[in-house]
This record gives structure tokens, sequence and C-alpha cells, in this order.
């Protein structure tokens, strides 16, 4: 038989556990764009042109997002594109941090406000969790028949490892 502080024991474990999974999303820390997973997932789902889809296939996997509580980073190195034709241009990169209002979350998206980057116009983002370490988020375009569907994965890229100690 059960005894009450048994079953009191595991209801404690039941809504901690509960509560665990429910949480939201944590935004804050550093992002990598995931190349192959975006460019899997738009080849498969985007309503793309083949020429949009190899510059857009090109561009995946450089941009880096610092996110702390207040502040959003967005990091584009300098990229290097190619035609099918064989046309090269070097789109030139970009770094700027701005502050975000946080608008909502669920147990797995983040939705926030902020300023597009490179302009002040006003934008809703909203980063959709598949885990911990994985996001995804639409990518801002659309055209005449309506949304794309291109997303940019992002991975969550580990904390920086503490430096050692030289004298041990």
């Amino acid at each position: 038989m059960f005894s009450a502080e048994k079953i009191s024991v595991g209801l404690l474990v039941f809504v901690a556990l509960s509560g665990a999974a429910l949480a939201a999303p944590d935004l804050v820390g550093e992002w990598k764009s995931d190349a192959a997973r975006s460019t899997a997932f738009n080849d498969a789902h985007a309503k793309l042109q083949p020429q949009t889809a190899r510059f857009l296939s090109q561009l995946m996997g450089h941009m880096t997002l610092k996110i702390t509580a207040s502040t959003f980073t967005f990091d584009i190195p300098d990229v290097r594109t190619e035609t099918a034709e064989g046309k090269k241009s070097l789109l030139q990169g970009f770094r700027e941090s701005q502050s975000y209002q946080l608008l909502g979350t669920t147990d797995k998206t983040v939705a926030i406000k902020h300023v597009a980057p490179k302009s002040s116009s006003p934008r809703i983002a909203v980063y959709n969790f598949e885990s911990p370490d994985v996001m995804w988020m639409y990518v801002d375009n659309a055209d005449d028949a309506g949304m794309t569907h291109v997303r940019e994965y992002f991975f969550r890229r580990p904390a920086s490892a503490p430096p050692k100690d030289p004298a041990r």
C-alpha cells in the first residue's frame, strides 16, 4: 500500500517535472546560423526559384546572434556569393546591437519586438525551439503569392570555457 508521504513525494516530483517541461525556452546566449539544417528545410519546403534558393543557401550559416536579457546583437561577416552563371559578389557584413522587448513565450516559442537590422523598421520575430539548443525563425520575406516559408535555423554555441590557469 502507498503511504500518504510517498504519494505526496510522487506528486511533488510530477509537478516539478511538469513545470520544467512547460518552462519557456531560453533565448539568452550565443546562436550560430545552421547552414545545413536551414538549406535542407528550405530545399524541401520553401517556395523559391532555383536562383533564389542557391543565393540563400550561400547566405545561411554565417550569422551569429548574441542575446542578453536586454540586448540583441546581429553579427554577419562579409559573404562571397556566386550565381549559377559564375558571377561573383561580395555582400558586406555588419554588426548591430539593439534593445528588444519580450512580447511573450510558450513552452516552445519566444516572441520579441525589435528593429530590423540596417533599418528603422519595427519587427516582431518568433523563435521556435525544437530543443533547448536548436531554434528557427521564418526569414522576413514574402513574394506576391505570400510567404515563401524560408526558415533559418540556429544552434546554441556552448558557453565559452573559462581560461586555464597557466600555473597549473
